[in-house]
């Protein structure tokens, strides 16, 4: 009879479980349901944002090609306007040409400066495991000279990080000055 209690007071506990979880899990997928809604709202405001500038920008386009028929007749002022025009936009686009490369170099640098960081700090693991191989060799042994030619590469691969580096860094610092200026 103790038995019959138990197994039902232990149904009856993993019943509550289940329906504690499947509670927990009705109440998840009714706040991802609601997340869903207002993304969904969310998106539905941006798309008729994005209608009304589009037909405002369609009637900008339309003023600005009638502006620009008007203008047309007047042959030696629009002529002007129209070189004044383009010789801004081809500074412009030459302009943001130029920062756009300076942007380029300075990802590009930083990634540098990460690579070689990370690599240094591996070389200089290295290095310490050489020399200590190194250090425990009898002095001009053929495995003292073998470990010591290690050392020495690994020594020149730093420097030659370091040197990388340091180039990322003044090129990055360069492209920061004239992003600046």
């Amino acid at each position: 009879m103790a038995l019959l209690i138990i197994a039902f007071g232990l149904w009856a506990l993993s019943a509550l479980v289940r329906a504690t979880k499947e509670a927990a899990r009705q109440k998840e997928i009714e706040r991802q349901r609601r997340e869903q809604a207002a993304r969904s709202a969310e998106l539905a405001r941006m798309t008729a944002e994005w209608k009304q500038r589009q037909a405002e920008a369609k009637i900008e386009t339309q003023r600005l090609i009638a502006l620009e028929r008007e203008q047309m007749r007047q042959a030696r002022e629009q002529e002007k306007l129209a070189k004044e025009q383009e010789k801004q936009a081809a500074q412009l686009a030459k302009h943001e040409k130029r920062l756009a490369d300076l942007e380029e170099r300075m990802a590009v640098a930083e990634g540098e400066i990460e690579f070689q960081a990370q690599q240094i700090e591996r070389l200089r693991e290295h290095i310490e495991h050489a020399e200590t191989e190194r250090d425990a060799c009898v002095y001009g042994s053929t495995r003292y000279y073998q470990w010591d030619k290690k050392c020495l590469a690994l020594e020149k691969q730093i420097h030659t990080a370091e040197s990388k580096m340091a180039k990322a860094q003044y090129i990055k610092t360069s492209a920061a000055k004239e992003l600046a200026a």
